[in-house]
């Protein structure tokens, strides 16, 4: 399958780094297909962005002052989309209205992600992950939009669709992570709240609360010996693979746990995830503790009870695999194909 996907796609401090990772996703699977991906951006700098370029990727900026979905970002990415011959465009971000994929979709075949499940969609493709999207999401899309909804279409990166778990450890170790955007801090209050718990573990939180907030919460594991330690966000899946437990934001890095079969214990930390997690936690594949910092003592309470429980957290494995697919970037490419 030989062609250009052109990805529009941002990520800074405020709406995170799961957009470009998602996208960057779709991209590994489509180049491994023989198709070129190319990352149009406004935040040409960052983690997210930098993991595009170290797998070889085009990543190019859109002009200084571009602001998001407006009529010069719809003007600027179709002239790039015809630049380089783009066959499809792909979107993913919150801003990205009916309006501007109606522009692009006018000229070019349009994939757009989306979370939230009700909303006036003017695209080719649609893909909603998130667990149960095909019973709650309700679209207002156009004749022919291919609806690719559930955990079946998962779009997860190369090295975590093939990442093998290491065994079970003793004391079992805990993962902590709040995406690309912890603006409170909630990897430092999720230590503090463990920090109380008799049961033995060790934790890894990583911290993306800025300069300050991981300096906070490397502070805090400095002064608790080897039970906690802290990292600046970057390449996760050595983390996931020996991780026995997950506490997490009910975004993509949920999807992840549950495809690995790790138990996981969520905080939705922005409106697009809520849905998802009660489908998560309904479906018994996670623990659902609430959302922001008002969670924080339920997530002790939940995490002190798998950390007792190792059938549980078996329970959980199973019930998280089955729920999302490994496979799901697979299918969403497949579809591409047949729209080409």
């Amino acid at each position: 399958m030989d062609g250009t996907i052109l990805f529009r796609a941002d990520a800074d401090g405020d709406i995170g780094s799961g957009h470009v990772m998602r996208c960057l996703a779709l991209a590994q699977h489509a180049s491994d297909v023989a198709m070129r991906p190319i990352l149009l951006t406004t935040t040409p700098d960052g983690p997210a962005v930098e993991a595009w370029r170290a797998e070889g990727y085009e990543v190019r900026s859109q002009p200084p002052g571009t602001t998001v979905a407006s009529i010069a970002d719809a003007a600027a990415t179709s002239a790039c989309a015809r630049g380089v011959a783009a066959d499809w465009i792909v979107l993913d971000g919150y801003r990205f209205d009916a309006a501007f994929q109606a522009r692009l979709a006018e000229e070019r075949r349009l994939l757009m992600f989306d979370d939230v499940g009700d909303a006036e969609v003017a695209t080719h493709v649609l893909v909603n992950q998130n667990p149960g999207a095909e019973e709650w999401a309700r679209y207002r899309a156009p004749a022919g939009c291919r609806q690719l909804l559930g955990s079946g279409f998962a779009v997860l990166r190369r090295d975590l669709r093939k990442l093998q778990r290491q065994t079970p450890k003793t004391p079992p170790h805990l993962l902590i992570t709040f995406g690309g955007a912890d603006r409170e801090n909630l990897a430092l209050r999720v230590m503090e709240r463990l920090d109380g718990c008799a049961e033995e573990f060790c934790a890894v939180a990583i911290c993306s609360a800025g300069e300050g907030g991981l300096a906070d919460a490397r502070a805090f594991a400095r002064g608790h010996g080897d039970r906690f330690r802290v990292v600046a966000p970057g390449p996760i899946h050595d983390l996931l693979a020996e991780a026995d437990m997950v506490i997490c934001a009910g975004g993509t890095t949920s999807l992840e746990c549950a495809a690995l079969g790790i138990p996981s214990v969520l905080v939705v930390t922005a409106d697009n995830q809520r849905r998802g997690a009660m489908s998560m936690a309904s479906a018994g594949a996670a623990h659902l503790a609430g959302e922001g910092q008002q969670a924080i003592d339920k997530v002790a309470l939940l995490a002190k009870r798998l950390l007792d429980d190792a059938a549980e957290r078996a329970e959980f494995s199973r019930a998280g695999q089955r729920l999302v697919s490994r496979d799901g970037v697979t299918r969403v490419v497949q579809t591409m194909r047949e729209l080409a």
